[in-house]
């Protein structure tokens, strides 16, 4: 594992809470390391091009700062926020991470669309749960 975070392009510094708390690491070798995983894959799917990840680990204090879930998966170290990148559009990049979290071989299973971007999470579930702003809707489907 690289020392300077989960994957090649993944960074500990992105992954920390803003308000300047690492990333756990209890969850170092187990989490980090699915969330990673996922971030590579969908950074391939999207060109191999540079991603800018805008949140990762939240504190609760934190996530209360930023008006987040109360349930949060960024919380429990299974998230991540992801900017559109200049070289997609934001509906290009959308369908992308869409089809990418329907695949059935991947550990994604919250995929939340913003403005932005979009969040990515690995929340421990048999369904993907798919959301367009703050709340989830029902758009869901069971990966059986």
């Amino acid at each position: 594992m690289p020392t300077t975070g989960p994957s090649l392009h993944l960074f500990w510094s992105e992954l920390a809470c803003k308000d300047g708390t690492p990333y756990p690491t209890l969850w170092r070798q187990t989490r980090a390391v699915t969330l990673a995983d996922g971030f590579e894959r969908f950074r391939h799917l999207c060109g191999d091009r540079e991603l800018t990840v805008d949140s990762g680990f939240r504190t609760s204090e934190w996530n209360r700062v930023v008006k987040g879930a109360k349930t949060s998966q960024h919380i429990e170290g299974r998230a991540i926020d992801i900017l559109k990148p200049g070289h997609l559009i934001l509906e290009q990049f959308w369908a992308l991470a869409h089809a990418f979290a329907l695949e059935r071989d991947n550990a994604v299973r919250g995929l939340g669309y913003y403005p932005w971007g979009v969040h990515l999470d690995d929340r421990p579930s048999n369904r993907v749960v798919v959301w367009y702003g703050t709340r989830p809707n029902a758009d869901v489907s069971d990966s059986e």
